[in-house]
């Protein structure tokens, strides 16, 4: 009688219950980027690997302008893709600057962003890009 009973509530559970909803990437705060990052640069990106739709191995060559954790290097190679699409990282244009809060990935020598979309943020323009002017 129990099982029976719970098998005819299982569907009319399911049939009302609330859509899926995908995760939500939420941003951290600086300070806990600053935490959770290995190195933390002030990067102009130099040149791109093709990206791949089937594959997540797309990265970025970073020329170092400021390094502000880890051990300064001149130049960084940093994951532009994720695996994960709430992360939403399409990272970057080449001549573009940024602030990048990254991490060592287990599994070679690129680093890979701390906070998904939010681990690089872009802060300066490309070089072919015009030069923004105040409009009065």
């Amino acid at each position: 009688m129990r099982g029976a009973l719970l098998a005819a509530a299982l569907p009319i559970a399911l049939a009302v219950a609330a859509p899926v909803r995908a995760s939500i990437l939420v941003e951290l705060s600086f300070p806990a980027k600053m935490e959770a990052s290995d190195v933390v640069i002030v990067g102009t990106v130099t040149a791109a690997t093709p990206r791949h739709p089937d594959r997540y191995d797309a990265t970025v060559t970073v020329t170092t302008l400021a390094t502000l954790k880890g051990a300064p290097e001149a130049r960084h190679i940093v994951f532009a893709q994720s695996r994960i699409p709430e992360d939403g990282l399409q990272c970057c244009e080449v001549g573009a600057t940024y602030i990048m809060f990254l991490r060592h990935v287990p599994a070679g020598s690129a680093l890979a962003s701390v906070n998904g979309r939010h681990g690089i943020v872009r802060i300066g323009p490309a070089h072919n890009e015009p030069e923004i002017r105040v409009v009065r």
